[in-house]
């Protein structure tokens, strides 16, 4: 820059070497060094005065605050003695205000405070960033226009974005300006650090023990601002500008005052707000960093807040803070019965969160470390329940023979008439679902008992019986009895489970209705739950359209189902993959063959192959396309199915209707005559399929007449229509 500026001047250049000095060159010779500086600023006001007399001049100065006074004085030397247009910019922190408090306040001058980029504009920065880098970047530098240029150039090479260490430039920058603040600002600062991003006046002063915190300064050098109001009553609370600066000033505390700071503010919080559990997570995390530092006393109390707080996540469907809470206390825990108790929380949380295998093992775990038989067995017959309640939860489904094992287990321990003793009958029941007297006693301890969780569990084991044996009558005096406890559930995840299953009762009997209306109760119930629940409503509601025809009021839907499928991608969940499924199906049956084969293939893409309940729709598929050969693969594999989803063949309205369409159209006569007779039920929903392919196997016509005759009779007009097409 130096030498293009003597370019442009007419000064002589031996006049001009005393500049050289500005680049730290020693030519001012035998001259004194006052007298060299004194020369040096008169040679710079010559050069610049000479430019400005010719046209106007800018000059631009970045980061001035690191300037020495030498710089600042010649700068304003240049401001007074130039006569020209002459225009300094400059750019500075606020730290350059305390080496010259009037500069940006003279009458020529202006002062522009540059806040945080519009989100919008920092996207445009980092557009061509990954997207994955992208999206950490923007949040981490809240609009810093630096920080963003930093921090792409090193999460671009980090393999853990989550983790990834402030990079050394930022960190240097943030920790000189740290250190260059007074002791006593210096250190509130850092105390402040330990509280959080927001913080508290008063807080900060207990950490200092008792002393009055300056916060003036460190508000008029941008690190911290204060909030217009407080979430405390009675105190003032700040915030750091930028969450880069707490953490910077965080580490540069030792890890044994960091704990100290932690312990103190956890107990000068509780102590303030009373241990309200608005403050939980917060309590729990500083008690938290205060006994992993070595403040061993505070164990209990961090156990304690990380209990409450993980109970109170888990109780929000918040699960991933819950066994981010759950797993620290793990830590902290050195007794066999409190580690016992905080994985069967564990387990809770993963089971809302329908992770199967997390579930199981933190299940076992907490089996393991049981104090007694009686608390082994309410984990045992838990784990067999909910194996069943959460089906779709297991990305690989553990072996029959292995929940045969817990139940057998569980039944062993359970003392006569105990909730852990319905559990266990009802695992039992669920896992043969024949065995209706399982069910029976389950329902009659549980009823005894009066809880309301045992009843919805062993009435629905109840249902699930009758529905195998074809008494659709008691299936759904048993399923829609349990919505009856729907006002004394208050867990909001039970009360989703209660509203789940009867919809299928109330289709076997051509209860359309109030399946319908069951289906939206469900749908409503699951909306303000986790991806997984709102995935389980919009599943419910165009299941009940596809045992009714309901093509149109599926395809209204398509759009829900694939984003609710895209919100739950993480859950190992087969209504994921069967939603889609029963979208293709619609599409075809209304015309749109390429929009179906587009949906199968995203179903498909979902990697859950060989589920009978899956292989449903796709037969249902093959047999609107005409497809026999692909039908007859397709049926084989429910035929054939003997594993874990076997169970469900006499449940699912959908798979025993399509079956028995199926076996009639392939010509499997000995099937159709053997499983087709005993829904010969007048005025239910799966006759007409029984009356259809006893007609086709026998050849007999008036028979699909007659199943015509009830389709129609029930208000069923494509069924109608697919059996003339099908005979």
């Amino acid at each position: 820059m130096l030498s293009a500026i003597r370019a442009q001047s007419d000064a002589p250049v031996g006049r001009q070497r005393i500049l050289d000095l500005t680049l730290g060159q020693d030519v001012a010779g035998d001259l004194h060094p006052l007298a060299a500086l004194k020369q040096l600023r008169l040679t710079w006001v010559e050069l610049i005065g000479g430019l400005a007399s010719e046209r106007p001049v800018l000059l631009m100065i970045e980061d001035l605050h690191w300037a020495q006074p030498d710089l600042l004085d010649l700068l304003e030397q240049l401001l007074v003695e130039v006569d020209g247009p002459l225009l300094l910019v400059c750019t500075a922190r606020p730290e350059l205000l305390d080496a010259r408090p009037s500069w940006g306040r003279r009458r020529e001058a202006t002062m522009l405070w540059l806040e945080p980029l519009e989100p919008g504009d920092a996207a445009r920065l980092v557009e061509d960033t990954p997207a994955g880098v992208r999206d950490v970047v923007l949040e981490r530098a809240e609009g810093n226009p630096f920080f963003l240029e930093e921090l792409v150039a090193c999460f671009g090479e980090a393999n853990d974005l989550e983790t990834a260490a402030i990079p050394d430039s930022i960190h240097g920058v943030l920790a000189a300006r740290i250190d260059q603040l007074p002791p006593r600002e210096k250190e509130a600062l850092q105390a402040a650090s330990v509280i959080g991003r927001i913080f508290w006046r008063e807080a900060v002063e207990a950490l200092l023990g008792g002393a009055p915190a300056s916060f003036s300064l460190l508000e008029e050098r941008d690190f911290v601002r204060p909030r217009p109001s407080s979430s405390l009553a009675g105190v003032r609370e700040l915030t750091f500008k930028h969450a880069l600066t707490r953490e910077v000033a965080y580490r540069t505390l030792a890890r044994a005052r960091r704990g100290r700071f932690h312990g103190e503010f956890a107990r000068w919080l509780e102590q303030a707000n009373g241990g309200r559990d608005e403050d939980a997570a917060l309590l729990a995390h500083h008690y938290y960093e205060a006994s992993a530092a070595g403040y061993g006393e505070l164990r209990e109390r961090a156990l304690r807040w990380l209990h409450r707080s993980g109970e109170l996540a888990t109780a929000r469907y918040e699960i991933g803070e819950a066994l981010a809470l759950l797993s620290r206390a793990l830590e902290l825990e050195p007794d066999d019965a409190e580690r016992c108790a905080t994985y069967r929380a564990i387990a809770r949380a993963n089971a809302l969160k329908f992770d199967g295998e997390a579930f199981w093992s933190a299940m076992e775990k907490a089996a393991e470390l049981a104090p007694d038989d009686h608390i082994r067995a309410e984990i045992i017959s838990q784990l067999a329940v909910e194996s069943f309640v959460r089906a779709g939860m297991w990305a690989r489904t553990p072996a029959i023979e292995r929940i045969g094992e817990w139940v057998a287990r569980a039944l062993e321990l359970a003392e006569p008439g105990t909730a852990s003793r319905a559990r266990a009958l009802t695992a039992k029941a669920s896992l043969n679902l024949d065995d209706r007297e399982a069910a029976a006693e389950a329902a009659a301890i549980a009823e005894r008992l009066g809880d309301p969780e045992l009843c919805v569990h062993a009435w629905d084991a109840c249902g699930a019986a009758a529905m195998v044996a074809a008494d659709y009558t008691a299936a759904w005096r048993w399923r829609t009895r349990r919505l009856e406890l729907l006002d004394r559930a208050t867990d909001p995840d039970l009360r989703t489970i209660i509203a789940e299953t009867p919809y299928a009762s109330c289709v076997a009997t051509a209860r359309f209705a109030q399946a319908r209306e069951i289906a939206q109760l469900h749908d409503e119930l699951t909306r303000p739950l986790t991806p997984h629940h709102r995935m389980h409503g919009v599943a419910i509601v165009v299941e009940v359209e596809e045992l009714l025809g309901g093509w149109e009021a599926i395809r209204a839907r398509q759009a829900r189902v694939k984003d609710a499928v895209a919100a739950n991608a993480a859950t190992p969940c087969l209504r994921n993959a069967r939603s889609l499924l029963v979208c293709a199906l619609a599409a075809a049956c209304l015309g749109d063959d390429h929009r179906a084969t587009e949906l199968e293939r995203a179903a498909a893409a979902l990697g859950l192959l060989g589920r009978q309940v899956l292989d449903a729709p796709r037969l249902r598929l093959a047999l609107l396309r005409g497809d026999h050969a692909r039908a007859d693969q397709l049926l084989h594999a429910l035929l054939d199915e003997t594993g874990w989803y076997a169970r469900g063949h006499g449940t699912s309205l959908a798979t025993l209707t399509t079956r028995i369409d199926a076996l009639a159209v392939l010509g499997y006569t000995e099937n159709v005559e053997r499983e087709a007779p005993p829904l010969l039920q007048p005025g239910t929903y799966v006759e007409p399929f029984a009356l259809c392919a006893l007609g086709i196997v026998r050849h007999e016509p008036t028979l699909v007449q007659q199943a015509i005759d009830r389709f129609e009779r029930l208000d069923l007009p494509w069924h109608a229509r697919q059996t003339r097409t099908m005979a």
